[in-house]
């Protein structure tokens, strides 16, 4: 910054005791944003503004565009927009809001987190160009430049939202995410393109959060995808496991410490957790299947609940009678709160109800099993054939691989082949 007429190297020498040269390349090197008259006859008060000071200084132009969601799609958290400020870098803020009277609270939340810019270019709308918008910029030093109207394109904001956009739609179209979980995914989103190292001119080999606020970024809490399946802990009491399947929606900035994921239950709550892990290989095994019953019965859940990548949740329709979408999710959450224990005798195969058309305590044929066309099943020991799902292990080459033993072997025109033994060494 230039010298101010309060101070000079030959004052700042004295007072600091170094020495006149030091004192030149050090007034060359820093700022005096709040300036005060030392020599001040206190005749009244200093004033008591330094918000100039408060916030981290950003050597660049920073650009903001709101922009919206459907009606329809609405956050679980109630967000319907998000209001994005972009860099001239390239780095990009996302603040989630419920209406456009939230902008001045999204500018001071921005000022707070990333810095106070030297410029922040918007367009004409009014939430945008407010006097409290006004007010506040110049408090912190921010020189505010609205665009003329109908020339939006002018905005670098406007080029960032349809990005943002897109890249949001790709990662929930692929996973097949709920649509109304866009808040968690854009958040996400917004960290991972600050931490990319894009090969462009601005960037200088490095990345826009670097490049815009003069340090690395950490990455630490960017290792899962998005929603991604994982294990998280909840210390629940005995007999109950501490283990829980999950779906990871990315870093929690608000909760927790800094390593805190947003983590999706079955019953469509997000809560935040530090204690995450990802599935093991053996566990997304297709051969696993007590592990695969789990995933499908979870995403059974969370579509009912939730919806998915194309479809908006079934009983949407109550968010207009006066309650909010994540009102319906807890309250159908407490519902399916009690189904724990039912999934786990499920996945044990425990079931003592009848069989639906049979008799009480008659067994269920398995599917495997070679039935005619009524459904009754050919062999009369077809129902004790032990061999049945069983796992065994066949040789391969030179190695020896486990396999499943699926049905009995049958000719081209249906019939079995080979006769039962009570022997299972001779089927």
């Amino acid at each position: 910054g230039n010298p101010t007429p309060n101070i000079n190297p030959e004052i700042l020498a004295k007072i600091w005791r170094i020495t006149p040269a030091a004192a030149a390349r050090t007034l060359d090197v820093t700022t005096q944003l709040n300036k005060q008259n030392m020599n001040s006859s206190l005749s009244r008060h200093f004033g008591t503004n330094d918000r100039m000071l408060r916030y981290d200084r950003i050597k660049s132009t920073f650009f903001t565009d709101t922009f919206f969601v459907t009606e329809k799609a609405v956050s679980t958290r109630g967000y319907k927009m998000v209001q994005l400020f972009v860099s001239d870098r390239g780095y990009v803020y996302v603040a989630l809001m419920k209406s456009l009277t939230e902008y001045p609270a999204a500018l001071k939340q921005f000022a707070k987190e990333v810095g106070a810019p030297d410029t922040l270019v918007c367009d004409s709308h009014k939430s945008l160009k407010s006097q409290e918008v006004k007010g506040f910029c110049n408090k912190i030093g921010t020189t505010l430049k609205v665009l003329e109207t109908n020339t939006q394109w002018a905005d670098r904001a406007e080029l960032w939202v349809g990005l943002i956009k897109e890249a949001t739609r790709k990662d929930m179209r692929q996973s097949n995410s709920p649509v109304v979980l866009w808040d968690y995914c854009i958040e996400r989103r917004a960290m991972i393109i600050n931490a990319t190292a894009k090969d462009t001119y601005q960037l200088n080999g490095t990345n826009p959060h670097t490049v815009t606020l003069g340090r690395e970024m950490d990455i630490s809490n960017l290792q899962f995808g998005w929603y991604e399946w994982v294990y998280y802990r909840d210390d629940e009491p005995y007999p109950m496991p501490r283990e829980y399947l999950g779906r990871c929606l990315g870093p929690a900035k608000t909760e927790g410490n800094a390593m805190t994921q947003w983590i999706l239950k079955k019953n469509g709550k997000v809560v935040p957790r530090r204690t995450v892990r990802r599935c093991t290989p053996d566990e997304m095994a297709l051969s696993n299947e007590s592990e695969a019953r789990k995933r499908a019965k979870f995403d059974e859940e969370i579509e009912a609940r939730l919806g998915d990548s194309y479809n908006l949740p079934p009983r949407y329709d109550q968010a207009g009678e006066g309650n909010t979408l994540e009102e319906i999710v807890a309250t159908l959450a407490d519902v399916g709160d009690d189904e724990v224990e039912e999934e786990f005798n499920e996945i044990d195969g425990d079931d003592s109800e009848a069989s639906a058309g049979g008799e009480a305590g008659s067994p269920d044929i398995p599917e495997a099993d070679i039935v005619d066309a009524s459904g009754k099943p050919i062999c009369q020991q077809s129902l004790t054939d032990t061999l049945i799902n069983a796992e065994i292990m066949l040789p391969q080459g030179e190695e020896r691989v486990l396999a499943k033993v699926l049905r009995r072997s049958v000719d081209e025109n249906g019939r079995v082949i080979g006769q039962f033994n009570e022997n299972p060494i001779l089927n």
